[in-house]
């Protein structure tokens, strides 16, 4: 159960990954969760920063899609702003439109790469599929009191891994990725 809800990788946010080095990855394809990864909840609509990095992850040969468990209001705002096709309502982490995703671009899960900022939402979706999962830290902290308790939950898990990640560097000599850390085969 543990490692399904481990990411592939850990980044502070969307802007400390390079569309460059996902496409040299081998990803074709990359599923953006919206709230509290790249907006505020509060934030109608993606911001310039964001816009131009969604441009960059394309300019890269990366196709985007918005994955969200958020209304459909929302979501198609931020599909369109980003030029990308949406999936609301997704229910996270059930697989059904992870699925209808991979079927509509007819490709291999090795080659999607997902972005979120929870555990047992977007990580937990992404790698119950074999999609490639990195958890971005939660751009603001809110919700309803069981929201704020599974967020520090999570927190606990997120600081337990990075350690045990840290101390796995120092011993290992294998498969490296950007700032010299370890990128887990999940096979």
């Amino acid at each position: 159960m543990w490692k399904k809800i481990l990411p592939d990788r850990f980044a502070k946010d969307v802007f400390e990954i390079d569309p460059r080095e996902l496409k040299k990855q081998g990803f074709d394809l990359v599923l953006l969760d919206i709230d509290n990864t790249i907006a505020k909840y509060e934030e109608p609509v993606p911001s310039e920063k964001i816009k131009n990095w969604v441009l960059s992850l394309k300019d890269a040969g990366l196709d985007t899609v918005i994955i969200s468990n958020n209304r459909a209001k929302r979501v198609g705002k931020f599909g369109e702003e980003l030029a990308s096709k949406s999936f609301h309502f997704s229910l996270k982490p059930l697989k059904k439109n992870y699925k209808k995703i991979i079927k509509e671009y007819d490709i291999d899960p090795s080659k999607v790469c997902a972005i979120g900022d929870q555990l047992f939402m977007d990580v937990l979706g992404a790698n119950r599929m074999g999609i490639y999962s990195i958890l971005v830290d939660r751009i603001y902290d809110t919700g309803s009191f069981v929201r704020k308790w599974l967020m520090k939950f999570e927190d606990g898990v997120r600081h337990r891994h990075r350690h045990l990640k840290k101390e796995a560097t120092k011993r290992d000599t294998g498969n490296k990725g950007k700032n010299n850390e370890i990128m887990p085969n999940r096979k």
